[in-house]
């Protein structure tokens, strides 16, 4: 066939036809629809695992740089024992523990800015008073809530309004703490501070919400739920 007659033939093909051959693009062999979406889940499945360990190492770093003491709180129980930690207080040591906390709430109402804490240690059988401003008109003061009832005094680091302050912020924002492993806060009396429980050891977004709330405070203590021998959460943490 020489070139002339190959012209004319060429001539009668429909110009349609010669596009579509030219913009032709061949299709790619696709996985059927049920294999695209179950490789679709695992491909999503892999990048979130990936971002959450990801992100789990980063707080874990951030607890770690910010020096914040993490530790458990754990009660050994002998499994020869009864399940009791030791005797409790007796009906009168109980009944002066009550006196105590009760001015303990009265002091709280003065909002006095130099009180700190207030609790009765039945196993030394004293009542404890700390003061931020440990001074002997402070002293005279609280004495008189107490009367006859002989107080120790001792200086102390935090006030009471300061600690309430902070145990009002995690209060706030306590839907957030609770769904980042946070189970519980409180003011812990004879050591001054705010103790926020965890579910566990590895709750390090809680962590981080809570002392980013309370502006890195040292007056915080961190402690996670630790497991006795007996295989048991330890609920000594909550009050």
């Amino acid at each position: 066939m020489n070139t002339s007659t190959l012209s004319a033939a060429m001539s009668y093909i429909d110009d349609d036809l010669v596009s579509a051959a030219v913009d032709y693009k061949p299709k790619r062999n696709r996985l059927p629809a049920p294999y695209r979406i179950t490789a679709s889940i695992a491909a999503a499945c892999m990048v979130l695992a990936i971002g959450v360990t990801t992100v789990h190492i980063q707080l874990k770093q951030y607890v770690k740089e910010n020096d914040i003491k993490f530790e458990p709180r754990t009660v050994i129980v002998d499994g020869n024992s009864d399940g009791c930690y030791g005797s409790g207080p007796t009906p009168e040591q109980a009944d002066m523990m009550h006196k105590v906390y009760q001015i303990y709430y009265d002091l709280i109402e003065e909002k006095l800015p130099w009180f700190g804490t207030c609790y009765y240690d039945y196993e030394t059988d004293k009542t404890m008073v700390g003061l931020t401003e440990d001074s002997l008109q402070n002293r005279e003061k609280i004495q008189c809530f107490f009367g006859d009832i002989e107080v120790a005094f001792f200086k102390c680091d935090y006030s009471q309004q300061y600690l309430q302050n902070l145990l009002d912020k995690l209060y706030r924002n306590r839907f957030f703490l609770k769904i980042s492993g946070v189970d519980g806060y409180y003011i812990y009396e004879p050591e001054n501070r705010v103790v926020v429980a965890f579910k566990d050891a590895k709750c390090y977004l809680g962590v981080y919400l809570v002392n980013e709330l309370c502006d890195s405070s040292k007056a915080v203590a961190y402690q996670y739920h630790a497991i006795n021998d007996g295989g048991r959460p330890d609920s000594s943490i909550f009050r």
